[in-house]
């Protein structure tokens, strides 16, 4: 049977969803969202929606920046007849979603996306809480999504995600930071040959991912990494290697500001640039590199 549903926020998020929602037999989607980042498309099922009451539900979902989780969660208050279930996409930290819970009569979905929306034919793995998110879980499994309960207080999938944060950044910074070392000093790649046969070709593959997508997303990473280390040590732990990797983020992040086309270049040339990052050394020039030597 078709579902009514409410996306608030048309970004990379929403417009992934509505695409899912679209492509499900029955499904209509309304969009809310004054200045949406992707344009909303012309298609049967779906309808852009003003300022103001909207039409009645059965689901609300969330995709909005986390700044902007207590506005949304006002306007479903305000604006949204009924008691429509709301899924919460947002990054925003577990508090945010507890408090932005509290504002609205229907049930509160705390979704945390451990993988990628891109993959439109696999199921992406979502992590999802609250009181009701066990009952709730078989309408995102509906739209394709793989679902794995992991509390009943909003807020804990948030936290699964702050940890998982905690890994995958790092990881990034780790995979930059030693492919492009490893360029200069290792030129045959045979340390990278070497990595890549330990750990076999989707780490590979997924290492590459990594290098490429830091130079557009870099700044935004270190900044979830940065909330992961911060919510670690307020429950009495010292994520360093986390730490010293959000720094590493960070200087990426404001070299990609300078070089902002450059992941369109591919890998060698991301690589090229972040060296720089790194603390390499210029080669001196040939006439001091003479006076070095007398």
């Amino acid at each position: 049977m078709g579902e009514k549903w409410l996306v608030l926020g048309h970004g990379s998020v929403g417009a992934s969803l509505v695409n899912r929602l679209v492509r499900t037999d029955g499904n209509f989607a309304f969009v809310y969202d004054p200045k949406p980042r992707l344009p909303v498309p012309q298609v049967p099922g779906l309808q852009q929606v003003g300022r103001g009451p909207v039409p009645e539900v059965d689901f609300v979902a969330v995709c909005v920046p986390p700044a902007a989780s207590g506005v949304a969660a006002a306007f479903v208050r305000e604006s949204v007849p009924g008691a429509p279930t709301v899924f919460d996409w947002t990054s925003a930290l577990p508090g945010t979603k507890k408090r932005a819970a509290e504002v609205v009569a229907g049930a509160w979905v705390d979704i945390a996306l451990l993988d990628s929306l891109d993959k439109q034919d696999e199921s992406a793995l979502l992590a999802v809480s609250g009181p009701r998110a066990a009952e709730e879980s078989g309408v995102l499994r509906r739209l394709g999504f793989e679902v794995v309960v992991v509390g009943r207080e909003v807020g804990d999938a948030a936290q699964t995600k702050l940890v998982r944060s905690l890994f995958m950044k790092s990881l990034e910074a780790l995979v930059v930071e030693a492919r492009a070392i490893g360029s200069e000093l290792d030129p045959s790649g045979t340390a990278w040959e070497s990595v890549e046969r330990n750990l076999g070709p989707i780490f590979s593959g997924f290492a590459d991912l990594l290098v490429v997508t830091d130079a557009t997303h870099a700044s935004r990473r270190s900044v979830e990494i940065a909330e992961a280390v911060e919510f670690a040590r307020s429950e009495g732990y010292d994520p360093i290697v986390a730490a010293a990797a959000g720094r590493a983020l960070a200087q990426l992040g404001a070299l990609w500001e300078i070089e902002r086309d450059v992941a369109d270049e591919g890998l060698r040339a991301v690589l090229d640039r972040a060296i720089g990052v790194f603390g390499r050394v210029p080669t001196p020039p040939a006439e001091m590199d003479d006076e070095l030597r007398q």
